[in-house]
């Protein structure tokens, strides 16, 4: 049995083995070729070489240690743009809450005794890369066979010492299709209020993998995968330690006016979202938890849903570009829902997006085709707004200075304005008489709208546009 692998890692075992090291291959990449899909960005290596020896190997090769954990006996290593870690055999145990990280690291020189330490079985199959030998003690193969993952030996202490290790594997089984063995289950469940002991950054990391988790393995077509990670969760009462609202979200009895819960309309609108949207329509849908007229929603959700993002954000502490962007799409949905937008209006408020609009506008077609679905009707504000998203992405008007066919040098050449702010104004006012008209201005045109306003106008063209 060969796995295919790069040049590189073939030639770091052949260095190892002079240093008398068989190097292995193990966890994803090994699973990922026993489910007949390849994937080239998760590669884990693990040998009995202690991580200070490893350091010392590599000096003076184009293998690249770009961080170094000497505690956990964890590498990270790069050669060539491939990245990959190389992990010591070790054993470890952990406090009593599963904070994930352990306590007591002891590095060791036994593959076997290496592998009680991982989560699943499946992830628990090494490769020796020279000699292609499988080692395989829990029977991962036969696991990933049957589409089943299994915890290692008892699944009560697997959750117990790391509680990430529940979020890994809901994200595990629903990206690869697989069955959640009954007993690994029922442990993962027993320990959920674990999640509460692990940091921000973790839940974060491991929830937003979970919310695009239909995308590792695009060949077995489980375009649904995030949607039954999400269920998986909620059964498993998970969101009473990642984010509450959530919970309260998908168990919400609140009715559509079709008859179809919140939560339903949820996991619809999921299913239709790019993974960079999701949150978004998480928290759009949270904004109509706070409506009950005659327990019926009309068209559109809450402004609440801001409130419910600020909260989000405390919760998870995402960057600021993420969470701007979050709440300028609140804003433009509230404004749609609330007031009577014409498509000039539309295309000067998407002005302010920028490089967001074939996000927004990925997001406002999710959200039509949803719609469309259950028959509910769109406001003329908010096809508008869509319309105006539309032409933006088709490049019918401009959205950024750097769109307009004019520069600074054309106004220094033929107005000799040399002041950056003046310059500034006048490509401002371009650009949102270009929204307003909607049309990308030429050259010429540009000039002559120059020539025609008078420079005392200007000021008041910006306002007026």
């Amino acid at each position: 049995m060969t796995i295919p692998l790069p040049n590189e890692i073939i030639l770091l075992a052949e260095l190892f083995e002079k240093h008398k090291t068989s190097l292995f291959l193990v966890g994803g990449y090994v699973r990922s070729f026993y489910l007949g899909v390849g994937r080239e960005d998760d590669i884990d290596l693990a040998s009995a070489m202690k991580p200070d020896k490893v350091i010392d190997i590599l000096k003076g090769t184009d293998y690249k240690i770009c961080e170094k954990n000497l505690k956990t006996g964890v590498l990270k290593i790069e050669i060539n743009g491939i990245k990959f870690e190389h992990a010591t055999f070790r054993t470890e145990s952990y406090a009593v809450h599963g904070e994930h990280m352990p306590c007591e690291i002891s590095f060791i020189d036994n593959v076997n005794l290496d592998a009680e330490r991982r989560d699943f079985s499946c992830n628990a199959i090494y490769y020796e890369i020279l000699s292609g030998q499988i080692i395989d003690p829990y029977e991962g193969i036969s696991d990933i066979r049957n589409k089943t993952i299994k915890a290692i030996g008892y699944s009560g202490n697997l959750f117990k010492d790391d509680a990430e290790r529940i979020l890994r594997m809901v994200r595990i089984a629903c990206s690869c299709g697989f069955d959640i063995d009954e007993k690994t289950y029922y442990e993962a469940k027993r320990n959920v209020f674990r999640l509460k002991f692990l940091t921000k950054a973790r839940v974060r990391k491991e929830f937003l993998k979970i919310l695009k988790c239909d995308k590792d393995y695009p060949m077995l077509g489980l375009k649904s995968a995030h949607v039954r990670a999400i269920n998986i969760l909620f059964e498993m009462g998970a969101y009473k330690y990642i984010f509450e609202d959530f919970n309260l979200l998908l168990a919400s009895e609140l009715k559509m006016s079709n008859g179809l819960t919140i939560g339903d309309y949820t996991l619809l609108l999921l299913n239709n979202c790019m993974p960079e949207n999701r949150n978004l329509a998480l928290l759009t849908c949270c904004g109509a938890l706070d409506i009950n007229d005659g327990n019926k929603i009309k068209n559109g959700f809450s402004i609440q849903s801001k409130i419910y993002a600020e909260k989000y954000d405390e919760k998870f502490d995402f960057s600021d570009k993420e969470m701007k962007y979050i709440f300028n799409a609140l804003d433009i949905f509230d404004i749609a829902r609330k007031d009577k937008i014409s498509l000039e209006q539309a295309r000067m408020l998407l002005i302010k997006f920028k490089n967001d609009v074939k996000r927004l506008c990925d997001f406002l077609v999710s959200c039509r085709e949803t719609e469309l679905l259950l028959k509910i009707r769109t406001s003329r504000s908010e096809k508008n707004i869509k319309l105006a998203v539309k032409q933006a992405y088709m490049k019918k008007y401009a959205i950024e200075i750097n769109q307009l066919r004019i520069s600074k040098n054309d106004l220094k050449e033929k107005f000799g304005i040399t002041d950056p702010q003046k310059m500034r104004n006048i490509l401002e006012c371009l650009l949102n008489y270009g929204a307003k008209k909607g049309i990308i201005l030429n050259k010429i045109q540009n000039l002559k709208v120059i020539k025609k306003i008078a420079k005392k106008q200007l000021c008041k063209m910006h306002k007026d546009y």
